[in-house]
């Protein structure tokens, strides 16, 4: 059995870093990806039970109604659930996996059940889609602002990020 585990398995972990930074290069950026270090951001514990809490979904997926559109954030109304996020110009590895499992990115569905079952308190209003730019600048001063406004606005207690 340890044979056979050793040869599926790799001899050395896979160097994600060095990975990431030789894929933006292909992709033509003029200097490797900088990872983002935000050491001055404090964890905040939650004020209440996550049974009490209203949750908000945030994706980096976008509706497939807005493909073509100037990448921008979606903030889009709960429900009707859509049956299908636009993800083929996102990076992830399409040789080996797919985003056919809506619920594999995009768990509503699973933590509609969660409300249901009384596990979290509510669902949001609304859930956000924000398309990834390669930019730590804008995500700072333009995507979160206003991810932050959108969740006060629907009395978000917390927000789960679901990133592709």
């Amino acid at each position: 059995m340890a044979d056979q585990i050793a040869n599926i398995m790799p001899d050395s972990p896979v160097k994600y870093i060095d990975r990431t930074r030789a894929y933006y290069l292909s992709q033509g950026f003029p200097t490797p990806y900088e990872w983002a270090q935000n050491t001055d951001i404090p964890f905040t514990q939650t004020a209440k039970p996550v049974a009490k809490s209203r949750l908000a979904l945030i994706t980096t997926a976008t509706p497939v109604d807005t493909i073509g559109e100037k990448r921008q954030l979606h903030i889009r109304a709960t429900r009707p659930l859509p049956e299908k996020m636009h993800t083929n110009d996102l990076a992830w590895d399409k040789e080996t996996t797919h985003t056919d499992d809506l619920d594999s990115f995009f768990p509503m569905q699973h933590l509609l059940d969660m409300q249901h079952s009384k596990r979290i308190g509510s669902i949001a209003q609304h859930y956000y889609c924000v398309p990834t730019l390669f930019s730590q600048n804008h995500t700072c001063t333009v995507d979160a602002p206003n991810i932050l406004e959108g969740l006060r606005a629907d009395h978000v207690d917390i927000a789960l990020l679901v990133p592709l």
